[in-house]
């Protein structure tokens, strides 16, 4: 089952997961309370810290390397953690588009992008494609 763990950034660091505030991921904790009780809470401060350092605002070079750092730092939770329960945790990026189709009416267009090493090696053109499109 799909899960959207929701986050509150500013204007300057948008990506940050509230896993304080947000139910889904206070809830993931009760899949093995033994085991996440400990791990969960430092997982998703470093996870944060990795997010805060995103911005597309930098060369193309250093946003690679820290959207590369992102999905490793999360890849790496899925074998160490979140595996073992069938659990995967995928970074998505998702545009959400409003356009006023007529007055008092709106149509909303959805696009979301995995981001995955496995696809990025395949791929690797895909990066600065991606970085272009989300300026």
């Amino acid at each position: 089952m799909p899960i959207l763990l929701a986050g509150s950034g500013t204007y300057h660091h948008p990506y940050f997961l509230d896993y304080r505030d947000d139910v889904y991921a206070k809830s993931l904790v009760l899949i093995k309370y033994s085991f996440f009780y400990d791990k969960l809470s430092v997982f998703f401060e470093n996870f944060n810290s990795q997010l805060n350092k995103l911005s597309f605002y930098k060369l193309d070079v250093q946003v690679m390397r820290d959207i590369t750092k992102c999905v490793f730092w999360l890849e790496t939770a899925n074998r160490s953690m979140f595996n073992h329960f069938n659990i995967k945790g995928v970074l998505y990026i998702i545009e959400n588009r409003y356009k006023e189709t007529d007055p008092g009416f709106v149509k909303q267009k959805r696009r979301s992008f995995p981001l995955e090493t496995c696809f990025f090696d395949a791929f690797p053109e895909m990066f600065l494609t991606l970085i272009n499109y989300v300026r």
